[in-house]
């Protein structure tokens, strides 16, 4: 393919998770939810034009997402945790000890929220009311609580690579044929 068909194709890929960014404001779960959803477009980055092209589209949508996006919290779980995860992910599942990738997974996931916690908090300035509970200052339940669904989410994310090499890799293949 020519470069300048996985330019352009990127560069739909950037505009599309860009958009999802944007919108991440005007849902009351975007924070954590839209951040998820633009990062699996970057797995068909990934798997049509490889690691370089879909690690340019992250770092184009994260400087973006920090000029345009209105929720900055939910620009920030991007560029710090759910842009990237997808490219290492698959850098990740060609390690043969299951242990191992799990132990990486959940480094790199505890790092990114312990950075995302610490710029809401002090960069951001969100109030210590947005973690109480009943009184209860809750950052550490919320991080066991987010590293349990970090998992379901990984499985998940497994599996959708999964779909989209048995299914979608053939269509959007003719896509970009084109």
């Amino acid at each position: 393919m020519k470069n300048t068909k996985k330019l352009v194709f990127s560069g739909i890929v950037t505009a599309l998770a860009t958009f999802l960014m944007i919108i991440a404001g005007l849902i009351p779960i975007g924070t954590y939810a839209v951040p998820v959803i633009a990062s699996l477009l970057y797995v068909i980055l990934i798997k049509e034009l490889g690691m370089s092209w879909a690690f340019m589209s992250y770092t184009a949508t994260s400087l973006l997402s920090l000029i345009v996006c209105l929720n900055k919290e939910a620009a920030v779980n991007f560029i710090l945790f759910f842009g990237y995860y997808p490219i290492f992910k698959i850098l990740i599942e060609k390690l043969k000890l299951k242990a191992a990738r799990i132990i990486i997974k959940l480094m790199i996931f505890n790092t990114a929220m312990a950075g995302v916690f610490f710029i809401a908090k002090y960069l951001l300035m969100i109030p210590d009311e947005a973690y109480t509970i009943f009184g209860f200052y809750i950052p550490w339940l919320i991080l066991v609580l987010g590293n349990i669904v970090f998992l379901i989410y990984d499985y998940a994310l497994t599996g959708l690579i999964a779909q989209y090499d048995r299914y979608w890799s053939r269509i959007i293949k003719k896509i970009i044929k084109m």
